[in-house]
């Protein structure tokens, strides 16, 4: 390149298949960059040659893109629960979600459904969208170690109490953060799992004078 001009240098990479997505935490990261080297040289005579390198390094994120064919998200996911309330009668809870999957920067919508059939008024349910990391790798022993983490995404809580013998319907819509992890694997091996990633919904019922109930 001639002194004192300005050159440009257009190029394309393809990024192979089935990379790992940008992580970064106290347990460990991955992270992707893109290096450039310049080279120049420079003589003050015959015999002497210097010459210097220049590096420069522009850091990107990398998310691994989603199949969404491989994701059934028709039909519904129920869940009935029922437990026996201090002898006084029985409580049961219904949980219905509109979607078996969910995608990023969807709404969970619900439908909770409690048979109040005890003698006491109880208090409005409480919903919790919670996300569940499992960090797997191995030490220098060569032992799998698996750190867990759980993280409250979204939670809402009904006003509304139940009273006696009577039926409580609520129906709360959770929002899914637009940038969620996922759950990724080796780049050698995709059966060899470093980080896996679950959501979950949690409903939590407080019983007066009894254990609180939870069902997930």
């Amino acid at each position: 390149m001639k002194p004192s001009t300005v050159q440009h240098y257009p190029f394309s990479y393809a990024l192979p298949k089935y990379l790992p997505s940008s992580f970064d935490h106290s347990y460990g990261k991955v992270q992707y960059y893109l290096e450039a080297k310049t080279m120049t040289t420079k003589s003050c005579c015959v015999v002497n040659v210097t010459s210097t390198t220049a590096l420069s390094k522009v850091h990107f994120n990398y998310h691994e893109p989603l199949d969404i064919r491989s994701i059934h998200l028709s039909g519904i996911t129920q869940v009935d629960e029922g437990h026996n309330y201090c002898n006084s009668g029985v409580v049961s809870m219904c949980l219905v979600m509109d979607q078996r999957s969910y995608t990023p920067g969807q709404d969970v919508k619900m439908c909770i459904k409690i048979d109040n059939r005890s003698s006491s008024t109880l208090k409005g349910p409480r919903v919790s969208l919670i996300q569940k990391i499992t960090f797997i790798a191995k030490e220098w022993t060569e032992v799998t170690v698996r750190r867990k983490e759980r993280n409250l995404l979204h939670t809402a809580k009904a006003n509304a109490r139940i009273g006696p013998r009577s039926v409580g319907v609520w129906k709360p819509v959770l929002p899914i953060p637009n940038y969620t992890l996922q759950t990724c694997s080796e780049l050698t091996s995709r059966t060899e799992l470093i980080i896996t990633v679950e959501y979950f919904v949690k409903v939590v019922i407080e019983l007066t004078h009894a254990l609180s109930w939870v069902a997930r």
